[in-house]
């Protein structure tokens, strides 16, 4: 798990969006894959000032430290939180706390503790998807945010699951939370360095890529939603796509969606003739990270 300095700055808009204080969780910790030079430079392009760094802390990575990258919890400092902490299973990366989210509920001393837990590619790794989300809301004070960067697409055996945006907004509307920011992103292999094209995600806006048709290009998800006092964490989302189908809202058509499957299959067949790649995302590019 690291962070690039696309999801870095992703941490900056959000910042822009509601100031950072108090406490930070990451689920895992973090590799961080730039220097302060850099962190600063990329801040004040996007109009934000960073916190001053007092007492720098060195990486937990013996090559970042050879890189002179910043650590983790200088990184979330300079942003503007008071204490940085850090979960996982297994303490091979010093992690603050050990506990295993696919397990049982996290130990009562973090219950409604953190203000900012950030999950920058953990969640694809757990495979009790549900406990998870669980101990997450279990952690959060309300009013804390939980922030999601978690692959979409073309990942394969990264972790055990890609997702679709679909499931994080299901779960979290049917729970109560506030949605404040919900996207989609594309990156190449060279993540710390071409662009992440960012892009809004609302239900069906994708839906001209659902069969077969994003490009080449790496997908992930950007989710931060706030939690309530009227929040929970044990409503079972259905897939709002397909509710009104079943709910009787909208007649069933299948000839349309049979229509444009054979479409879309047909497309794919006259690009992979002619050797053209693939159109992907059809939507307005939101940023550039």
């Amino acid at each position: 798990m690291g962070i690039a300095l696309g999801a870095f700055k992703i941490l900056v808009d959000e910042a822009k969006r509601r100031p950072y204080s108090g406490n930070v969780l990451q689920l895992g910790r973090q590799n961080i894959f730039f220097n302060l030079v850099d962190a600063q430079k990329a801040a004040s392009q996007m109009g934000s000032t960073l916190r001053p760094l007092d007492n720098p802390t060195p990486p937990h990575d013996a090559n970042h430290r050879k890189s002179g990258y910043l650590s983790d919890i200088d990184l979330f400092t300079v942003l503007g939180f008071d204490t940085t902490s850090s979960m996982d299973t297994s303490d091979y990366e010093g992690a603050t706390y050990l506990h295993d989210l696919n397990l049982s509920a996290p130990p009562a001393e973090l219950h409604g503790k953190f203000d900012l837990i950030f999950d920058g590619g953990t969640l694809e790794h757990i495979f009790n998807i549900p406990n998870a989300l669980r101990n997450i809301h279990m952690m959060l004070k309300p009013g804390g945010r939980i922030m999601h960067v978690l692959p979409v697409s073309n990942y394969i055996d990264h972790g055990f699951y890609m997702f679709s945006p679909t499931l994080f907004y299901d779960y979290y509307m049917a729970n109560d939370y506030d949605i404040n920011t919900s996207h989609i992103f594309r990156h190449t292999v060279r993540h710390n360095e071409d662009p992440w094209l960012v892009y809004d995600y609302k239900p069906g806006s994708v839906e001209h890529v659902s069969f077969g048709g994003l490009d080449s290009g790496m997908f992930c998800l950007i989710w931060v939603a706030t939690k309530k006092a009227t929040s929970t964490c044990d409503i079972v989302p259905q897939q709002g796509r397909w509710i009104p189908y079943w709910s009787g809202r909208i007649p069933e058509t299948p000839q349309p969606q049979g229509v444009k499957r054979i479409m879309q299959k047909l497309e794919g067949r006259i690009r992979a003739a002619l050797g053209i790649e693939k159109r992907g995302i059809r939507l307005p590019v939101l940023k550039r990270y």
